[in-house]
Parts: C-alpha cells; sequence; structure tokens
C-alpha cells in the first residue's frame, strides 16, 4: 500500500510539471496568434484589437453599383499609409495601393480612414469632415 501511494505521489508531482508546461505552451500559442492576428491587420478571427489606418490627400473616385455588384474606380498606388503606435503616426508602408469601395468619391483635402484588405491592398472606409 505504501509504495502504491508513494507511486501517486510521484505522478501528481510529474503532473503538476506537465501542467506547468501545459499553461507556457498555451500562452506562446495566444501570443503567436496575437502576433499573427496583427501581421493580419485583424483578419484571422482571432481575439485582439483591430488595426485601423490613416492617409492623407486621397483623390479616388467612388464606386459604382450596388453590392455585390460594385464596379471599383482605378486605384491609387504608391501612397504613404499610416498606423498610430504608442500615441504615435508611424509609416507602416510607402508604397500602398488604395480603393474606394464607397460611393461617394474622396476629397483629396481631407484625410481618409483606411482598412487592410487579405491581399495587402487597402479601402477607403471613411475619411474626415476637416482638413489636416
Amino acid at each position: 500500500m505504501q509504495n502504491t501511494e508513494a507511486r501517486v505521489v510521484r505522478l501528481e508531482t510529474k503532473l503538476q510539471g506537465d501542467e506547468t508546461q501545459l499553461q507556457q505552451l498555451i500562452d506562446a500559442v495566444a501570443a503567436l496568434q496575437q502576433q499573427q492576428y496583427a501581421a493580419a491587420g485583424g483578419q484571422s478571427g482571432s481575439s485582439g484589437s483591430s488595426q485601423c489606418f490613416f492617409t492623407d490627400g486621397l483623390n479616388l473616385a467612388g464606386a459604382t453599383g450596388t453590392l455585390p455588384s460594385i464596379t471599383l474606380a482605378s486605384p491609387e498606388t504608391s501612397i504613404p499609409v499610416y498606423q498610430i503606435i504608442s500615441g504615435t503616426a508611424a509609416l507602416y508602408t510607402g508604397g500602398a495601393t488604395v480603393y474606394n469601395p464607397m460611393p461617394d468619391a474622396t476629397d483629396p483635402t481631407m484625410r481618409q480612414i483606411l482598412t487592410l484588405n487579405p491581399d495587402g491592398t487597402f479601402s477607403v472606409t471613411g475619411q474626415s469632415c476637416t482638413a489636416p
């Protein structure tokens, strides 16, 4: 009986160590999911914060038609796109392609709000009401 109790104690001790390692793995996977989510512009479906991007001065015509059959105007290319990091505007890319799926043209005197598309291009999702 004493031998069985000793074996149970050894197994419990080993399982506690395994439980700690398992929790560390779970935490590591969660951190990787957050990194993947951030790198994908919030498109992976994981929990986490969304990303918002900005640019100034786009002069894009509005899309025509109704969803799902809209026709996009030609995009602007080589656009600098910024995001806010720690309270500061930081260049995300200097060569973005940007589409405007909205029915109204963008106002080149305003700041546009962008969303990262799965293919690496951006779409206008809104614009400010005052000039920067």
